[in-house]
């Protein structure tokens, strides 16, 4: 049998559509070894599994970001709302808008300004609001006088002596003002600046104001005739002034409920105290006495206070020898004071009320165990309008009041600490007249020059009643010259604006017999108010003494400033910073009860 060969010849060649040849590897038969093709679409194949798998851990890796984000922002809002401040409300009512008021509301806001890291520490925002109530319709307390018959009367027109340049950066915060220069020329023209001492039958002497403006013939004049109390007296408010303007500012910062507590602080701090120093042992003391006091220095001393020189310390006669010296009685900025009241309170963000007239302030329960001050008040322009009501945490009284009438008889013994009115400052009242002349004034007063002085002021006649007319005379004054309202379209011809000060009633024709004024004397209009509480009654404090006196802490929540006019009198910077000073304490009482509630740092 044979054999047949394949003679077909070789197989046909590799396409596309076949399958991938295999080679066998020389080491060993049994492992093939894919060609390049099948490696290159296995290597494909793994990368498109990577990039898949990538995908995937990506989107976990920002799914689990994503939720870290919002539990985040979670924990950090619950962190803010956690961490929030708590809000503490104080709601201050202020009866008075005088320097007293005003300066209270700076004390206030200082206070908290001052005490904001405290608050800060524990956590707690303190919003304090304050409302201001003023009877009258303008700022300024008893330095506002209304009903003047059509005369626009500014603060300045009533109480001039009282004001020097540096209130207005004291109460205002306004720097460089100065006077305008139309009035100081009419001040020059009207010869102000000087002044006359009268008795009831002549000009006694004269001086001029300020002091260094004396011409030295009639320095020499009065050195001789009076000795050297001349020299000695100008001197006299000197070193204590300096001490007690140095003190003034600080008020604020110290924390007393009694002006006996003020007056300790100060006789620890400084060796010389001047409320307890008499003012007769400081005119002796600086070597002043004689008729130079008689003529000369009561006067003046009088026209600032109300008092004689035996009844007031040392630090009232420094005030009122400063104020006769720097104390202005030209008719300087008109309304630059209530404006520097005014914007103090703008820039305090307080409420003012004006024309509003405070019945009665009382201390009762509001919802449940809470208890508020509750303040009632009436329109003092318009009697027919509804009283109202008002709720405050805490009250501050900035006026003189009668305690009693104000706050009324409350059946709660525990909502007021005791009152000791005989403690609190006596007033003398002050009558006040406005009135104009066609002319300057002249006088057949002896020695009496044409015209009169700017300043008159009177020589008590110790042969006369105090209540006489001539002993009832304080001060007589040419303000400026003015022109009337009137309806006619003509100008009205000018006229010259008088001030008189009494401590009892004049009519025009006591008035006119006092000064010996011609029978031509034409007096157009006649404006006459009293004052109530014009000049607190100063006292001496002995520095021994323990009894507390003038407490500025009525009761809860209420304090006063009345007590501080009893050293200071009348002062108008003294009466701000007493404000302050109360105000500050008012702002540390709230530091205590948020420590007490929120705990001490």
């Amino acid at each position: 049998m044979t054999t047949k060969n394949n003679e077909d010849g070789p197989p046909p060649p590799y396409t596309p559509g076949s399958p991938p040849t295999y080679s066998y590897s020389e080491s060993s038969p049994l492992l093939r070894t894919v060609t390049r093709d099948l490696r290159s679409d296995l290597e494909n194949g793994n990368d498109r599994k990577s990039r898949k798998l990538s995908r995937i851990l990506l989107t976990v890796i920002g799914a689990f970001l994503t939720a870290l984000i919002i539990l985040g922002s979670g924990f950090l809002l619950v962190s803010i709302i956690w961490k929030a401040a708590t809000v503490v409300n104080v709601k201050i009512g202020i009866i008075g808008a005088g320097p007293a008021g005003v300066g209270a509301v700076q004390g206030v806001r200082d206070g908290i300004s001052r005490f904001s890291q405290e608050f800060k520490d524990r956590n707690v925002d303190v919003q304090v609001e304050i409302v201001l109530y003023e009877e009258k319709t303008r700022v300024g307390g008893r330095m506002v006088v209304e009903d003047t018959d059509g005369v626009e009367l500014e603060a300045e027109d009533v109480a001039s002596g009282a004001f020097n340049g540096k209130l207005l950066s004291i109460i205002g915060r306004m720097e460089d003002v100065k006077v305008q220069n139309d009035v100081a020329i009419e001040s020059e023209n009207l010869g102000m600046g000087k002044v006359g001492y009268f008795n009831g039958n002549n000009i006694v002497t004269e001086t001029y104001r300020p002091y260094a403006t004396t011409p030295w013939k009639h320095y020499l004049y009065l050195l001789f005739r009076y000795g050297p109390s001349t020299w000695h007296a100008p001197r006299i408010p000197t070193g204590t002034m300096k001490f007690f303007h140095n003190f003034l500012p600080k008020l604020d910062t110290i924390g007393v409920s009694s002006v006996r507590d003020l007056t300790t602080i100060m006789s620890n701090k400084y060796r010389y105290t001047p409320f307890s120093l008499p003012a007769t042992a400081r005119l002796k003391k600086n070597g002043v006495g004689g008729n130079y006091v008689r003529d000369i220095l009561a006067p003046q001393v009088r026209r600032h206070t109300g008092q004689l020189i035996g009844q007031m310390s040392d630090l009232t006669l420094s005030i009122a020898l400063e104020r006769e010296e720097s104390g202005s009685t030209k008719a300087i900025n008109h309304g630059f004071y209530q404006m520097a009241m005014e914007r103090a309170l703008k820039e305090n963000k307080a409420k003012l009320n004006l024309a509003t007239k405070v019945i009665q302030a009382r201390w009762e329960e509001v919802i449940g165990n809470h208890a508020k001050w509750v303040i009632q008040w009436e329109n003092s322009a318009h009697n027919e309008v509804v009283p109202g009501t008002e709720e405050f945490d805490k009250i501050i009284i900035a006026a003189p009041f009668n305690y009693t009438e104000l706050l009324g008889e409350t059946q709660d013994g525990k909502s007021l600490y005791p009152r000791d009115d005989t403690q609190d400052p006596e007033y003398q009242p002050l009558y006040i007249t406005f009135f104009t002349t066609s002319s300057l004034l002249t006088s057949s007063l002896k020695n009496a020059r044409s015209p009169l002085p700017a300043q008159l002021l009177p020589i008590l006649d110790p042969k006369q009643p105090s209540t006489s007319p001539f002993n009832s005379l304080i001060e007589l004054s040419l303000l400026r010259t003015i022109h009337p309202p009137s309806q006619s379209p003509n100008p009205t011809p000018q006229q010259y604006l008088h001030r008189l000060l009494s401590s009892q009633p004049i009519t025009p024709t006591s008035f006119t017999s006092i000064l010996h004024l011609p029978n031509t004397t034409q007096i157009e209009t006649w404006n006459q108010q009293e004052i109530r509480h014009a000049y607190p009654h100063t006292q001496t404090f002995l520095p021994d003494t323990t009894e507390k006196k003038g407490s500025l802490k009525l009761g809860d929540h209420i304090w006063t400033t009345r007590g501080i006019e009893g050293v200071l009198g009348s002062l108008v910077e003294g009466a701000w910073n007493g404000g302050r000073m109360v105000g500050e304490n008012i702002a540390r009482e709230i530091l205590e009860e948020v420590e007490a509630k929120f705990g001490r740092v």
